[in-house]
């Protein structure tokens, strides 16, 4: 009986250890792959000419330069209406990350990707970065913003805008520190450093 009960032990053992290696397998086939770090996608994020504000969208739209890119609406649902003769993609943000979209945008030579706001754009131009799509670019500011100010009538006071700019900061959180941040010790401050307090006393 002893004997049994042993057998039968081994073999559960057994089969809880085979059990963990295959989760453990199908996880690491499962798991995104990333071709770049955190670091380098930061580099090339601050290196390349990655934003695409409104007054150079309205110029390349004009001048027929944007039909050489495939434009990316990451909205929920297809709201993008500018195209100057490009191929538009609808690929919500959250399923960008599959394969087979990862793969489809692999194919394409330029990318310029669209958000339902300038964050969800830039998320999504790291995530492509580090996940080995090159040659891409972020509209800034919303699908719905670019849409009313480069398909309807042109307001040159808009040209620069940024909407999310006073909400992101983006040097900041790329660099990891404030744009035009001072220095801990400003003139005429006393450097805070570790002071030593003895105590009198005790048991």
């Amino acid at each position: 009986m002893e004997k049994i009960n042993d057998k039968m032990l081994t073999n559960a053992a057994l089969a809880f250890v085979l059990t963990l290696v295959v989760v453990m397998l199908v996880q690491g086939w499962m798991a995104p792959e990333y071709s770049l770090t955190n670091e380098q996608v930061q580099q090339q994020m601050l290196s390349e000419e990655v934003m695409v504000l409104p007054v150079t969208l309205k110029q390349m739209n004009d001048n027929g330069s944007l039909a050489g890119y495939t434009l990316v609406d990451l909205g929920d649902a297809p709201t993008l209406s500018i195209s100057g003769g490009a191929e538009v993609l609808h690929i919500p943000f959250q399923s960008l990350l599959e394969k087979q979209n990862i793969k489809l945008l692999k194919k394409s030579d330029k990318l310029l990707l669209f958000g339902a706001e300038e964050s969800q754009a830039m998320m999504a131009g790291q995530l492509l970065l580090s996940k080995g799509v090159k040659n891409l670019k972020v509209a800034t500011n919303s699908i719905s913003f670019n849409n009313d100010l480069v398909s309807k009538t042109f307001d040159p006071r808009k040209a620069e805008t940024q909407t999310e700019k006073a909400r992101f900061d983006y040097n900041r959180y790329f660099k990891g520190e404030p744009s035009g941040a001072k220095s801990a010790s400003a003139p005429g401050s006393i450097p805070q450093g570790v002071k030593v307090v003895k105590a009198a006393g005790g048991c």
